[in-house]
């Protein structure tokens, strides 16, 4: 635009106001060119829409959503786009991020073969947010028992797992005695008493644990 008032003084013939008005006559006639394409496609194939759909992760950037043969990967979602009803979009989506796993989607329409499924085919009849939810699963695992002789392995006792957001651990001697807590999920016990090593023997523990979901 800033370039056409210097273009038609040099080559003369017409004025900025009638290329205004060509530019307006083009742009007027891809628009109506792109509505009669939309009216057709939805008159030839007895399509519905098109329809404003969002795709998006919960939680966000863990995962990839595929939709038709068109995968966004998580620095695209959210993405927006529209689609036409009455006809089948296949949806698919995998995790990025191997702490997480796929729950289910989140969708207006039903889909098959079910919403559990990372691999579905919807048909679209209404805009809407389609969710693809995951979670880290939940896994615990508490040992038997430990060697705390500081070789690097198996120092200590604690309570071990995924999707654990807090745990409160309690080691109580054979007499009921506490001996040691924490409510640090990461900190465990090194098998000592007011500083000193314990003798092997039978301890309790207690705890208190809760989880991400």
């Amino acid at each position: 635009k800033p370039e056409m008032p210097r273009q038609i003084a040099k080559w003369g013939g017409g004025s900025f106001s009638g290329w205004q008005s060509n530019v307006n006559t083009l742009r007027n006639y891809i628009i109506q060119r792109c509505d009669s394409i939309t009216e057709g496609l939805k008159d030839c194939y007895n399509l519905t829409g098109p329809y404003t759909i969002t795709f998006e992760t919960d939680p966000p950037d863990i995962a990839n959503i595929e939709v038709g043969t068109i995968t966004f990967s998580p620095s695209q979602l959210p993405f927006t786009g529209t689609y036409f009803g009455n006809i089948v979009t296949d949806l698919n989506t995998s995790p990025t991020n191997p702490d997480y796993e796929f729950v289910n989607w989140e969708i207006v329409n039903a889909v098959t073969p079910t919403s559990d499924s990372a691999k579905v085919s919807v048909t679209f009849d209404v805009s809407q947010t389609v969710i693809a939810h995951y979670k880290i699963p939940t896994t615990v695992f508490i040992p038997t028992a430990f060697s705390p002789n500081g070789d690097g392995i198996n120092d200590d006792f604690k309570v071990l797992g995924k999707g654990i957001k807090s745990v409160n651990l309690d080691i109580y001697d054979r007499w009921g005695e506490k001996i040691w807590g924490t409510n640090d999920k990461d900190l465990g016990w090194d098998g000592t008493y007011k500083g000193q090593k314990c003798f092997p023997a039978v301890f309790a523990y207690r705890a208190y644990i809760l989880y991400v979901d």
